[in-house]
């Protein structure tokens, strides 16, 4: 996975997913003995947004202080989330990506693929 490299526990903004992030995953899976033919490289198709304080972040969006994203007891503030590829988010989203939230109902960007039980594609 080369993606979701920023989350709610940072304090400073940076890339959630980028060319730097993802060698650098690869690099550290390759460190730890993963066979190479057996890796694949993760790209999110969605953007996270993140609450900032810091009043340089429209000049300067990497490095900006984060407003608090997740308190101590580890619950999320609400200040950081995703934006996905929904026509609920965006008008002309294709047509042909779905969402479900039933077992076995048809999910994402094809027909064949099926939501696990006990989650909900989205």
């Amino acid at each position: 996975m080369t993606y979701d490299l920023m989350d709610r526990r940072d304090t400073i903004t940076k890339h959630h997913t980028d060319v730097n992030g993802s060698s650098a995953a690869i690099d550290k899976y390759l460190s730890m003995g993963f066979c190479p033919e057996k890796l694949n490289l993760g790209i999110a198709f969605y953007a996270k947004w993140f609450a900032t304080n810091d009043t340089s972040c429209a000049t300067k969006p990497l490095g900006c202080n984060t407003t608090l994203l997740e308190d101590a007891m580890g619950v999320d503030t609400g200040m950081s989330g995703t934006w996905t590829y929904e026509t609920a988010n965006y008008e002309a989203a294709p047509t042909y990506i779905t969402t479900a939230v039933a077992a076995g109902a048809a999910c994402g960007a094809s027909v064949s693929q099926k939501c696990p039980a006990g989650s909900c594609c989205r």
